[in-house]
């Protein structure tokens, strides 16, 4: 009695068993594992496709030379002019995107100022024009140029040549030499040769020689 009990016991054990595989089954659309698929749809039992949330694959980066908006972007982390550089190239005169050469920090280009990092001042300062020189500085104004930093004048009786800037960013050739013992000339700038009256000598008086009376022009000397 006690065997047949036990057979009963195991039957109504294994009829529990499958009754609870149906119902898994009928519930959870054939038991079926939903698998992470990094953000692809997957599959269930009942066929509805079902969006699984995953990490955005990464983006490659950015070679030197190409466009960019930010400094992530690119594999060298610099982004300077809109182009992925290989340094912050932050020096007046320098520039990632000479053409040829997108993506190095490299002299600007003379006549050129991409930064807009060099100052126009004025000619006779003989200071930075505004552009580069090619050689990774502001240009400066030279006398190979012709440029004028000094004009020439006479005041008085000392009379001033005429100055260039120099490459190194000054005022040269600049010289000064007395009139005397005569003024300066009426043009401003040279000094006289001769005198018509006192006012056109510094000190001495103008004398008319005895032989030249019929020239109105004479020399300026002590009457001593």
């Amino acid at each position: 009695m006690a065997v047949a009990s036990r057979c009963q016991l195991r039957r109504v054990a294994a009829r529990a068993l499958v009754a609870a595989l149906l119902v898994a089954g009928a519930c959870g659309g054939g038991g079926e594992m939903r698998q992470n698929d990094a953000g692809r749809d997957v599959a269930t039992g009942d066929d509805v496709p079902v969006t699984i949330d995953g990490p955005a694959p990464d983006r490659p980066v950015k070679g030197l030379g190409e466009q960019c908006t930010t400094p992530s972007e690119c594999g060298s982390a610099q982004c300077v002019e809109g182009v992925c550089c290989d340094q912050a190239c932050t020096d007046a005169c320098f520039t990632c995107k000479n053409p040829g050469t997108e993506g190095m920090c490299l002299p600007a280009l003379p006549g050129t100022d991409p930064g807009d990092r060099c100052p126009t001042e004025d000619a006779t300062s003989c200071g930075t024009t505004g552009v580069c020189d090619g050689t990774g500085a502001c240009a400066r104004y030279s006398g190979n140029a012709g440029v004028v930093c000094a004009a020439e004048a006479c005041v008085g009786f000392m009379r001033t040549t005429t100055g260039t800037c120099d490459s190194a960013g000054g005022c040269s050739g600049a010289s000064t030499q007395s009139c005397t013992p005569y003024q300066c000339a009426a043009d401003g700038k040279t000094c006289r040769i001769s005198c018509m009256t006192d006012a056109d000598c510094v000190s001495p008086s103008c004398i008319r020689r005895r032989r030249h009376k019929r020239h109105r022009a004479a020399s300026c000397r002590s009457c001593c």
